[in-house]
């Protein structure tokens, strides 16, 4: 059923919600303050359900909270599309992504950012990946890094523990490994 709200514009039309989808709705929007309100109060944020783009299962107001940012990630990593698709994975998350493509840019950028998690790839073009952790690590020795690798030999991941690393990924990444792995040191840090 279509229906018109006011909207920045003018009036745009909506799809309207039955009345079960928007208490479907109203209880996950209120649910982690554990409030169901009355409808007065929840008139606006039914205007909100209805405005166009809005989707009940995700919601403006979904499960994760993606304005507050919670850490912020460094993803060193020579293959472009592998590091765009690790930056738009944890960006969903709410995590602040900053992205390098060698270890030289990747200077750069821990020179001018504080940074809380290190993602590296051990085969960058102008640094040993393993070379590059050792270094960082003697400068910022309380930073976590997640290593990845092609190489997934056991004298290579011995050798990335020894250099100082966190966690050891094989290629190819599975991102749902990647964002547990950065839960667990999160987990560890906040202990």
């Amino acid at each position: 059923m279509l229906g018109q709200i006011p909207h920045e514009g003018g009036i745009a039309p909506v799809r309207l919600l039955s009345m079960t989808k928007a208490a479907l709705y109203l209880r996950y929007v209120f649910k982690r303050i554990e409030l169901f309100p009355p409808l007065a109060v929840a008139a606006p944020y039914l205007r909100f359900a209805m405005a166009p783009g809005w989707n009940y299962r995700s919601g403006y107001f979904g499960a994760r909270e993606k304005t507050i940012l919670r850490n912020r990630i460094l993803v060193i990593e020579d293959e472009p599309i592998l590091q765009k698709n690790i930056a738009i994975s944890l960006r969903r998350e709410g995590y602040e992504v900053m992205e390098a493509g060698s270890g030289a840019d990747a200077w750069k950028i821990l020179n001018g950012a504080s940074i809380d998690l290190l993602i590296l790839d051990i085969g960058l073009p102008d640094y040993d990946g393993l070379n590059l952790l050792r270094e960082i690590r003697a400068v910022h020795p309380r930073l976590p890094a997640i290593v990845m690798t092609a190489r997934d030999a056991p004298e290579v991941k011995n050798r990335a523990f020894e250099s100082g690393a966190a966690a050891f990924l094989a290629k190819p990444i599975i991102l749902k490994t990647l964002k547990t792995k950065i839960r667990n040191i999160e987990e560890k840090r906040s202990c």
